[in-house]
């Protein structure tokens, strides 16, 4: 039987750490473990040495912690208001204010002239015809519209391969694709 090479690098892998292992036993191994109680083991021992030492820490920190709160302690230094310290984490108000929409108008505007409005409100990015010069598709501001909806009061009612022309009470508006 021949050995693959990847076969002896698994074999001498494995050689290696079984090696690795024997000298850890006999050169490593801690004199103490034959000096464990007979109730317990000695990892019982670790193990519950190690939560006594938690449940001090947690204690002492939290008795710590409700002792030295940040504002107790600027309470009491003289000339520090408390209630006048800015929040760190809070945003500055420029970067609140950009975010902010801008106020409703009340008052309603008349429109001049809505074909100018709609054509420069509305963008045409792709117009996919139907078969024989029947339906399709227009994408309008990111927004598929078939041949019949409507876009605001404006109703898409045909399309061309470079166009889309909608309508509304009477007045014609042609998108074109850029």
């Amino acid at each position: 039987m021949k050995l693959t090479r990847s076969q002896k690098v698994s074999f001498a892998f494995l050689a290696v750490a079984v090696g690795g292992f024997v000298v850890d036993r006999i050169f490593f191994t801690p004199a103490t473990a034959d000096a464990a109680p007979p109730g317990r083991s000695a990892v019982a021992e670790v193990v519950a040495a190690g939560i006594n030492k938690i449940e001090t820490a947690v204690a002492s920190d939290v008795s710590a912690s409700v002792e030295g709160l940040i504002s107790a302690k600027l309470k009491t230094v003289p000339g520090v208001n408390v209630e006048q310290v800015r929040d760190v984490f809070a945003p500055a108000s420029k970067w609140v204010d950009a975010h902010k929409p801008p106020p409703a108008v009340i008052a309603r505007q008349e429109r001049s002239n809505g074909v100018a409005e709609f054509v420069a409100g509305h963008k045409l990015s792709a117009v996919m015809a139907g078969r024989g010069g029947v339906g399709g598709d227009a994408l309008v501001d990111g927004q598929v519209v078939h041949v019949g909806q409507k876009v605001g009061d404006w109703r898409l009612v045909s399309l061309t391969s470079r166009s889309a022309v909608f309508t509304c009470n009477g007045a014609r508006a042609t998108l074109l694709l850029p």
